[in-house]
């Protein structure tokens, strides 16, 4: 049950840095900026919590690796096929294709790695999918190289996921398996940028909203690898779906959208309730 709740704190957090995102680019701030900001931000503050708490001695070569190729999958090519899916499909027509990674996931874990998926999970995990597909709104375009860039942005994250549990069972502190995944991330960013300075792209309002962002990714990631750490893939990474409905209610929250709700959304809210009951309650 723990690993659950904790899943499900790491949805709240990602919404959290999905609504700080969008009002620093309302402000002019530029996606460069908001990128290295957020990875700096995790770096800066990850690094000594790991350190702090992990014996480094019981850190092996095999489980960073798997950290490694967990950052590579998800941090790397995953963002990248998703920054290629959206040019190609834009975000309502990418979104619902991506939000089919907990899918993905679940079938990599129980045939690669023999997690169990009862009915009660399936059933779950398709709701929260179906949930999440419901709240992309906007004009859909179809290009057959935005269907694939999508399916891939999917895989990449299921198999990143996948190996993120692979690397904390091995080293055993959520922690540093964090800053790994961010530290992968920040590397290739820094190679992206090829020496330019994002933070010129940002005025002091942006970056400050950029900023929080980074703090509430930072504790996105603790608390996911926490979760990984505490229970099956099949279990927590349909939680982490739980972002979408956050970032729905966070967004009229704090950006005093005046959105009307429609019946859609309503549809849209009860679904992932009611996945996310289901497996919680399993």
């Amino acid at each position: 049950m723990l690993g659950e709740i904790i899943a499900i704190i790491s949805g709240s957090l990602w919404a959290a840095n999905h609504v700080a995102t969008r009002k620093g680019l309302s402000e002019g701030g530029s996606t460069m900026a908001a990128v290295y900001i957020g990875l700096s931000t995790n770096v800066m503050i990850l690094w000594p919590v790991a350190l702090f708490f992990t014996d480094l001695s019981q850190v092996g070569p095999l489980g960073l690796g798997f950290l490694v190729i967990a950052g590579i999958f998800g941090s790397l090519l995953g963002r990248l096929m998703r920054a290629v899916s959206i040019g190609k499909l834009g975000v309502a027509g990418s979104e619902p294709i991506i939000s089919s990674s907990p899918l993905f996931a679940a079938l990599i874990a129980t045939t690669m790695r023999a997690e169990e998926m009862t009915l009660v999970i399936a059933i779950g995990t398709l709701l929260i999918v179906f949930g999440v597909v419901m709240t992309s709104e906007g004009q859909w375009r179809i290009n057959k190289i935005g269907v694939v860039a999508s399916l891939a942005t999917a895989i990449f994250f299921a198999f990143g996921e996948n190996f993120r549990k692979l690397g904390i069972d091995e080293v055993g502190s959520p922690t540093f398996s964090a800053v790994i995944a961010a530290s992968v991330g920040f590397t290739a960013s820094i190679i992206y940028f090829k020496g330019r300075n994002p933070f010129r792209t940002a005025s002091g309002s942006s970056k400050k909203a950029f900023l929080y962002g980074g703090f509430a990714t930072t504790g996105a990631l603790l608390t996911a690898f926490t979760a990984l750490s505490l229970a099956d893939v099949v279990v927590v990474v349909p939680l982490f779906s739980t972002s979408s409905l956050f970032a729905l209610l966070f967004a009229r929250i704090f950006l005093r959208r005046e959105e009307k709700i429609t019946l859609r959304i309503v549809m849209s809210v009860l679904l992932v309730i009611s996945g996310t009951v289901l497996i919680v309650a399993r």
